[in-house]
C-alpha cells in the first residue's frame, strides 16, 4: 500500500496572475513538479494599487488548494510605504494563523520570499514544522544594481531573520547558495533543485 502524501504549504512571493501571466512562471513550474509528491496548499498575496483591477489567478495545477489573497496598496510617499508594509504584514499573518488553526502542515516552503520574509519569519517562530526556502534573485553576488548591500536596512534585516529560521535551502544553483550563506551570515543545509527552465522560451545562444 502506497504511503499517503504529506501536506506542504507553499508560500509564493510571485505567481502568474491576470496582471502579469509570466510573473513567477518559474514558481508555477516548480509547483507542478512538487504536487506529484505532496498535497500542496498554495498561498499567494498579490499586490495592486488603489483604483486598479484586482489581480486574479490565471491557472492552478490540478490537486493544489489555492489561497489567493490580493492586498491593496496606497500611493504616495513615506507614509504610504509604511502603511503598505504594515498592512501587508498584518494581512499575511492573519491568513496564515487562521489557516494553521484548521490545518497544521508537515512542512512549509517559501519560494522567492521578497516581502514575505518578515511575516513568515514571525509566523514560523516557535513552530516545529521545517521551513524550506527557494530563492532565484541575483542580488546576493554584489554585482546587480539592486544588490543586497544596496537595499534598505529593513529589507536586509528581514532576509537575515528569515535565513536564521530556514531549515534547508532548496537551491536553484550552488553559486547562489554560497552567496546567500556569505551575505546572510550562516551556513545552511542545501539540496539542489532540478532544472525547470522553460526551454521553449530560454535557449542557449549560438553566439560566443
Amino acid at each position: 500500500m502506497a504511503a499517503s502524501k504529506k501536506t506542504l504549504w507553499w508560500l509564493a512571493g510571485w505567481y502568474p496572475s491576470s496582471r502579469n501571466s509570466m510573473a513567477g512562471d518559474f514558481i508555477a513550474r516548480h509547483l507542478d513538479v512538487a504536487r506529484q509528491h505532496y498535497h500542496i496548499r498554495l498561498f499567494h498575496f498579490p499586490l495592486y494599487g488603489e483604483g486598479e483591477a484586482r489581480p486574479e489567478p490565471v491557472s492552478v495545477p490540478d490537486g493544489v488548494i489555492l489561497e489567493w489573497h490580493p492586498i491593496v496598496q496606497k500611493r504616495g510617499g513615506t507614509w504610504a510605504r509604511f502603511w503598505n508594509a504594515n498592512t501587508y504584514k498584518k494581512a499575511v499573518l492573519s491568513v496564515l494563523k487562521k489557516a494553521y488553526e484548521g490545518e497544521q502542515p508537515n512542512a512549509v516552503h517559501l519560494h522567492a520570499p521578497d516581502k514575505l520574509a518578515m511575516p513568515v519569519s514571525i509566523f514560523m517562530h516557535g513552530k516545529n514544522q521545517p521551513l524550506y526556502l527557494t530563492e532565484h534573485w541575483a542580488i546576493y553576488d554584489g554585482q546587480a544594481e539592486d544588490a543586497f548591500e544596496n537595499r534598505a536596512w529593513w529589507f536586509r534585516r528581514a532576509q537575515r531573520q528569515l535565513w536564521k529560521r530556514v531549515d534547508k535551502h532548496l537551491a536553484v544553483s550552488m553559486p547562489l547558495h554560497r552567496d546567500m550563506e556569505r551575505v546572510l551570515g550562516a551556513a545552511k543545509p542545501v539540496e539542489a533543485l532540478p532544472n525547470v527552465v522553460n526551454e521553449s522560451l530560454f535557449v542557449p545562444s549560438d553566439e560566443p
